[in-house]
């Protein structure tokens, strides 16, 4: 396979930029979100305690921001399925369909397209949660029966450490979980979890190049996001400095990490995506699924077999259009209204 340049993720990148500032948008509207919050319940807590004394006063607004801030992630981490429904994706679809060479629409277009492609594909959010979750058990086993895969992680700190090899790379292989949502979008099988499967083969016998080149990957964002989070101490201390009480360590630091999570989600994480699905993408479409490979799945791995059963339990639930309806080819961007 040609190793995956960073030039060709970029360039796929810009194809499908409107798809990627949408979600860039939706963590940005969670961010602004949850600083509200935590402002208002410190500024709450400082008129709910005028009585008590300055320190008393200071810690007890700042005990309510934490709270406010703790409860706020917890809810829009609870929201997380919606949003991978909505955006990551229909994200994939574009992505996808810019891989196949379409003629994508540009502008707003793209987010629409990714949204009717991602509804004739899977018709219900259930139905791709259920998949979401079955690959991603498989995916951490595929690690575990490809022998001696640790042995070809060429990084100087892994090299002599099999055990954290190991741990790496069943870490890695969670970013090829969206390479598998993408092979069932481009896919022409009628069942999604069918089509699971074979996307799971094609990524169990090419599992060395696809986990190493993920491997790469992973650890230049575990390089970056630190860097990342200690510049962004400065803004994170200028926020807490808004919310009384909240201006110490812990404050500063939940923020820093808050910034942190959506500016990597924003912006590297898409570069990480675009590299993984390409190289993907380049070895699937040369080969067909291995018999030998599916045997071995299907007789190690309950999640794998348990998607045999999805598109038999859940066929009543996709309308009848909705396959034509993903096979439409994308509009032309020349042509409105």
């Amino acid at each position: 396979m040609r190793e995956i340049k960073l030039s060709d993720a970029l360039r796929l990148l810009r194809q499908t930029a409107p798809v990627h500032l949408f979600r860039a948008a939706f963590c940005v509207v969670i961010v602004v979100a949850i600083v509200t919050a935590t402002i208002v319940a410190g500024g709450l807590g400082w008129i709910f305690h005028a009585q008590a004394p300055a320190e008393q006063r200071s810690a007890a607004a700042g005990n309510w921001a934490m709270i406010c801030f703790l409860l706020t992630v917890l809810a829009f981490y609870g929201l997380r399925m919606y949003g991978l429904y909505l955006s990551r994706t229909a994200r994939l679809a574009v992505m996808v369909a810019a891989i196949d060479g379409e003629d994508i629409p540009k502008g707003r277009a793209q987010i629409g397209l990714g949204a009717r492609r991602t509804q004739a594909r899977f018709a219900k959010a259930g139905r791709l949660f259920a998949i979401d979750r079955k690959c991603r058990a498989v995916l951490r086993q595929i690690v575990g029966l490809v022998q001696g895969l640790a042995a070809d992680v060429d990084v100087i700190v892994l090299r002599d450490r099999p055990s954290w090899s190991s741990a790496v790379l069943r870490r890695t292989a969670g970013y090829f979980n969206e390479a598998i949502l993408a092979h069932v979008l481009r896919s022409e099988a009628p069942g999604p979890a069918d089509s699971a499967r074979t996307g799971l083969v094609f990524l169990a016998q090419n599992a060395r190049p696809l986990l190493v080149t993920g491997v790469r990957v992973m650890l230049a964002l575990w390089v970056l996001t630190p860097l990342l989070f200690l510049l962004l101490l400065g803004p994170a201390t200028s926020v807490a400095g808004w919310v009384p009480g909240f201006s110490n360590s812990i404050g500063i630091c939940a923020l820093a990490v808050l910034f942190t999570w959506a500016i990597r989600e924003s912006f590297f994480e898409p570069v990480a995506l675009a590299i993984a699905l390409q190289a993907y993408v380049r070895l699937s479409d040369a080969e067909v699924p291995n018999p030998d490979w599916e045997a071995k799945l299907d007789a190690s791995c309950a999640p794998f077999r348990d998607l045999a059963t999805l598109d038999a339990d859940t066929a009543a639930e996709q309308p009848a259009s909705a396959l034509a309806d993903r096979n439409t080819p994308a509009a032309d961007p020349t042509q409105s209204g």
